[in-house]
Protein backbone atom coordinates (compact mmCIF):
# COMPACT_ATOMS: atom_id res chain seq x y z
CA UNK A 1 0.00 0.00 0.00
CA UNK A 2 1.17 3.17 -0.66
CA UNK A 3 0.56 6.94 0.92
CA UNK A 4 -0.66 9.86 -0.91
CA UNK A 5 -1.48 13.17 0.79
CA UNK A 6 -3.66 16.03 -0.11
CA UNK A 7 -3.60 20.02 -0.28
CA UNK A 8 -5.34 19.91 3.61
CA UNK A 9 -2.44 17.83 4.95
CA UNK A 10 -4.91 14.18 4.93
CA UNK A 11 -2.58 11.46 4.31
CA UNK A 12 -4.57 7.86 3.39
CA UNK A 13 -2.97 4.53 2.41
CA UNK A 14 -3.95 3.32 -0.29
CA UNK A 15 -3.84 0.06 -2.52
CA UNK A 16 -2.33 -0.60 -5.89
CA UNK A 17 -4.53 -1.60 -8.58
CA UNK A 18 -5.27 -4.84 -9.26
CA UNK A 19 -6.37 -5.62 -13.46
CA UNK A 20 -9.95 -6.04 -13.15
CA UNK A 21 -11.86 -8.27 -16.42
CA UNK A 22 -13.17 -5.74 -18.65
CA UNK A 23 -11.99 -2.61 -16.74
CA UNK A 24 -10.55 0.26 -19.46
CA UNK A 25 -7.25 2.19 -18.39
CA UNK A 26 -5.68 3.63 -17.34
CA UNK A 27 -6.68 7.36 -18.80
CA UNK A 28 -4.52 10.82 -18.48
CA UNK A 29 -7.35 12.51 -16.06
CA UNK A 30 -8.16 15.12 -18.55
CA UNK A 31 -10.78 17.17 -19.78
CA UNK A 32 -10.33 16.30 -23.68
CA UNK A 33 -10.12 12.67 -22.04
CA UNK A 34 -12.90 12.43 -19.74
CA UNK A 35 -15.02 13.63 -22.94
CA UNK A 36 -14.94 10.71 -24.26
CA UNK A 37 -16.58 8.90 -21.86
CA UNK A 38 -19.90 11.63 -21.52
CA UNK A 39 -22.42 9.20 -22.27
CA UNK A 40 -21.50 5.77 -20.66
CA UNK A 41 -22.62 4.80 -17.54
CA UNK A 42 -20.46 2.67 -15.23
CA UNK A 43 -17.99 2.44 -12.37
CA UNK A 44 -14.51 3.98 -12.76
CA UNK A 45 -11.58 4.51 -10.27
CA UNK A 46 -9.18 7.54 -9.65
CA UNK A 47 -5.76 6.38 -9.41
CA UNK A 48 -2.05 8.32 -8.36
CA UNK A 49 1.15 7.15 -9.70
CA UNK A 50 3.48 6.02 -6.84
CA UNK A 51 7.06 7.41 -6.52
CA UNK A 52 8.35 4.41 -5.43
CA UNK A 53 7.63 1.61 -8.07
CA UNK A 54 5.32 3.40 -10.70
CA UNK A 55 2.65 1.39 -10.35
CA UNK A 56 -0.91 2.73 -9.84
CA UNK A 57 -3.02 3.25 -6.27
CA UNK A 58 -6.66 3.68 -6.22
CA UNK A 59 -7.70 7.09 -4.47
CA UNK A 60 -11.55 6.95 -5.24
CA UNK A 61 -14.48 4.57 -6.38
CA UNK A 62 -17.31 6.29 -8.01
CA UNK A 63 -20.78 5.41 -10.55
CA UNK A 64 -22.73 6.96 -13.09
CA UNK A 65 -22.40 8.73 -15.87
CA UNK A 66 -18.66 8.34 -16.14
CA UNK A 67 -17.87 11.76 -18.13
CA UNK A 68 -20.18 13.31 -16.06
CA UNK A 69 -18.78 11.76 -12.69
CA UNK A 70 -15.53 12.52 -13.54
CA UNK A 71 -16.22 16.33 -14.46
CA UNK A 72 -17.17 16.44 -10.65
CA UNK A 73 -13.68 15.51 -9.74
CA UNK A 74 -11.38 16.53 -12.26
CA UNK A 75 -9.46 18.88 -9.72
CA UNK A 76 -8.76 15.99 -7.43
CA UNK A 77 -5.15 16.64 -6.57
CA UNK A 78 -4.77 13.05 -5.72
CA UNK A 79 -5.39 11.76 -8.88
CA UNK A 80 -3.59 11.41 -12.21
CA UNK A 81 -5.10 8.61 -14.25
CA UNK A 82 -8.57 7.02 -14.18
CA UNK A 83 -9.73 3.71 -15.46
CA UNK A 84 -13.22 2.91 -15.74
CA UNK A 85 -16.07 -0.04 -17.00
CA UNK A 86 -19.29 0.24 -18.92
CA UNK A 87 -22.27 -1.73 -17.01
CA UNK A 88 -26.13 -2.47 -18.22
CA UNK A 89 -28.04 -0.29 -15.54
CA UNK A 90 -28.11 1.17 -12.12
CA UNK A 91 -28.40 -2.38 -10.24
CA UNK A 92 -24.82 -3.78 -11.91
CA UNK A 93 -23.27 -0.13 -11.22
CA UNK A 94 -24.10 -0.47 -7.79
CA UNK A 95 -22.92 -3.89 -7.11
CA UNK A 96 -19.30 -3.52 -9.12
CA UNK A 97 -19.13 0.04 -7.22
CA UNK A 98 -19.65 -1.67 -3.82
CA UNK A 99 -17.37 -4.37 -4.89
CA UNK A 100 -14.14 -1.77 -5.96
CA UNK A 101 -15.10 0.32 -2.91
CA UNK A 102 -14.68 -2.81 -0.31
CA UNK A 103 -11.49 -4.34 -2.35
CA UNK A 104 -9.57 -0.80 -2.12
CA UNK A 105 -10.18 -0.34 1.43
CA UNK A 106 -13.33 1.69 1.73
CA UNK A 107 -13.09 5.26 3.44
CA UNK A 108 -10.08 4.31 5.56
CA UNK A 109 -8.04 4.14 2.39
CA UNK A 110 -9.96 5.64 0.01
CA UNK A 111 -11.20 9.57 -0.43
CA UNK A 112 -14.43 8.51 -0.73
CA UNK A 113 -16.35 9.94 2.44
CA UNK A 114 -19.54 7.67 2.18
CA UNK A 115 -20.40 3.78 1.30
CA UNK A 116 -22.04 3.83 -2.24
CA UNK A 117 -25.71 4.76 -1.89
CA UNK A 118 -28.10 2.20 -3.62
CA UNK A 119 -29.68 3.14 -6.85
CA UNK A 120 -33.65 5.05 -6.16
CA UNK A 121 -36.16 2.54 -6.25
CA UNK A 122 -33.44 -0.75 -5.08
CA UNK A 123 -35.23 -2.59 -2.67
CA UNK A 124 -32.89 -3.04 0.55
CA UNK A 125 -32.91 -6.80 0.29
CA UNK A 126 -31.37 -7.25 -2.95
CA UNK A 127 -29.19 -7.24 -3.99
CA UNK A 128 -27.26 -6.82 -0.98
CA UNK A 129 -24.10 -5.38 -0.31
CA UNK A 130 -21.22 -8.08 -1.60
CA UNK A 131 -18.86 -8.22 1.44
CA UNK A 132 -21.50 -10.67 3.81
CA UNK A 133 -22.45 -8.03 6.61
CA UNK A 134 -22.36 -4.58 5.49
CA UNK A 135 -25.17 -2.28 5.59
CA UNK A 136 -23.12 0.67 3.96
CA UNK A 137 -20.60 1.10 7.02
CA UNK A 138 -17.59 2.77 6.08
Amino acid sequence: MQGVGIDDGTTKTHRNYVPEHGMRGPYWYTQSTVDRFKQQYGVYLLTHRSAHDRSAIVVYVGRGRIGERLNVHLNHKAALHFYCLTVADECDGFIEECRLYHQYGKRRHLFNRIHPPRPAGMTSLFPPCWELGCNGEP
